[in-house]
Formats: C-alpha cells, structure tokens, sequence
C-alpha cells in the first residue's frame, strides 16, 4: 500500500500528465494518512536542512514570521490556516490543472501582478501586459480548435504543473518579515511549502479537487497544532 502510493507519486513527478484518470472519486483514509504522513517527513527534513545552514551561518538566520507577534490570537491563526487558506490556495493553484482556460487565466494573474509591483519598471510592466493580452488571444484560439489544444496542453501541462507548485511555494514568503531584505535566499525557507506544492498538485489530479482541500486542512492542522504547543502559545 504504502509503495504503490509512493511509486504512483514519485512516476507522476517524473512525469505529469494532464488526461490521467483519478484513482478514487475521493482520497480513501489510507492514502490521506500516507500522503499527510510524507509531507510532515519532508517538511521536517527540508527544515532542518535549512536550519543547519543557517546554524552554520552559511545562509542568514531565519526571517521572523508575521504569526510570532501578537497582532493574531491563537484562533485567528487556527481559522485563517486551517478553514481558510486550504480551500482559498487549491482554487487559486490547483484547480486549473484540469482546466486550460482557468491554467491560462492563473498565468493571466501573474503577469497582472508583474504590472501591479512593477509601476517603477516600464519593461516589467510592459512585460506582464504583452503577456496578459496573449493569454487572452490563447484562450480564444484554443477553444476553437481541439486537436491544437490537446497537443499544446500535453507539452505545457509538465512545465504549468511545476510552475504552480514554485509559485505556490514563494507565496509563503509573505508569511515572515522582511524578507526582501533576504534575496534570494528567502526560497529556501519555503522549501516545504514548495515540496508541499508538488503533493497538493498530485492529490489534485489522483483524487480530486476536494482531497486535495482536505489533504492541505490536515496538514496544516497538524502543522499549526505543533508549532503553538512548542511555542507555548496554548
């Protein structure tokens, strides 16, 4: 059980596939205890790897995150990560992996972010608008003809996929204080999210969009649990 569920994830990371069937209408308990079990492993590695990097000064102390003040309760925590973001993060990154109009529209959304923050940089901005109204050419020339679409969407869906799961990942820097004062290095403190990405998007396209909510409200559950009792903050 545990291998045919670790093989069918590592072979779908090696290579995705936007027509695959999903396994189950919806994640058994089994899958779901595996799947959660995996991320908290990984995420526990991925930390301590970082952590000894910068125990070893090699990389910057860890930024201090927005949820160490006391600006939120215990409960404003415990609501936004575990009834809000789950359901709020897989409609934004996940759902469009089995929807080419909604993948294109989140790319969409990117550029218009790259216009939004880049009011100072003419070529950036100039950048996400040639981008944006590409996007919205795409779409329409896609929808009417379904033999292109399905061959563009196989060969773009492996780079969309790891494209979501980066992106999902460097949200999560919004997460600590100044972190645009750490560069680039700040990417490798939301290396559990990152890899949490990749399972997310695996979970959505093996047992659906609504496993992979629950999937994400488990392990933030579970995340969040711990992280208040080490601190003391319940």
């Amino acid at each position: 059980m545990i291998q045919e569920v670790l093989n069918d994830f590592i072979g779908y990371l090696k290579k995705p596939d936007p027509f695959i069937k999903q396994r189950f209408k919806f994640i058994p308990y089994k899958d779901l205890f595996l799947l959660v079990v995996l991320s908290l492993v990984a995420s526990q590695i991925l930390e301590s790897l970082v952590y000894l990097l910068a125990n070893f000064k090699i990389i910057p102390p860890e930024p201090k995150s927005v949820f160490d003040s006391e600006k939120y309760s215990n409960w404003e925590i415990a609501l936004v990560g575990i009834l809000v973001a789950p359901p709020l993060e897989e409609l934004i990154f996940r759902y469009q992996l089995r929807s080419i109009n909604f993948l294109c529209a989140f790319i969409g959304i990117i550029a218009f972010s790259f216009i939004a923050n880049s009011y100072n940089n003419l070529i950036i901005a100039l950048f996400g608008l040639t981008t944006l109204i590409c996007i919205i050419f795409i779409i329409r020339y896609l929808n009417n003809h379904t033999k292109i679409k399905y061959q563009i969407i196989k060969f773009a869906f492996p780079f969309s996929f790891y494209l979501i799961a980066i992106v999902f990942g460097l949200v999560h820097i919004t997460n600590f204080l100044d972190y645009k004062d750490y560069g680039p290095l700040i990417f490798l403190w939301v290396l559990p999210q990152l890899f949490g990405g990749l399972i997310l998007g695996f979970t959505r396209m093996r047992y659906g969009f609504y496993s992979g909510i629950l999937l994400h409200a488990v392990y933030n559950l579970i995340g969040i649990g711990l992280s208040l009792l080490i601190t003391s903050k319940i």
